[in-house]
């Protein structure tokens, strides 16, 4: 995901891009555990062995397998704005385009 995000980001908001995704992801780091450690208690004690708990992961397997299908849905809709905007630059910028303005470039404004 990170190196999409100056892709698809426009540059003057790009350090809130990024601020934002750091904040999901702690969040994330934060409450994944918590919520998991929620579930195990409520709904996956089996039985006791010697007073210790005996647990049934499925439920939390079946969480953890649902956030790999959401990273994958995410990560289909980044690449399909990735595709958006590049179809988009190609067809803004035709080869004749571009060399003129990399002439310019190159040239530089100071110097016709």
């Amino acid at each position: 995901m990170w190196p999409s995000v100056p892709k698809i980001i426009p540059e003057n908001k790009l350090g809130t891009a990024y601020a934002l995704i750091f904040w999901v992801q702690n969040w994330g780091l934060m409450g994944v555990p918590y919520l998991i450690g929620k579930v195990l208690d409520k709904y996956c004690i089996t039985g006791y062995v010697n007073e210790n708990r005996l647990y049934d992961y499925t439920i939390p397997m079946i969480i953890f397998t649902c956030f790999g299908i959401l990273a994958l849905l995410i990560s289909y809709l980044l690449k399909r704005e990735d595709r958006i905007k590049v179809t988009v630059w190609n067809y803004l910028i035709s080869k004749k385009d571009a060399d003129k303005y990399l002439a310019e470039e190159m040239i530089g404004e100071g110097q016709r």
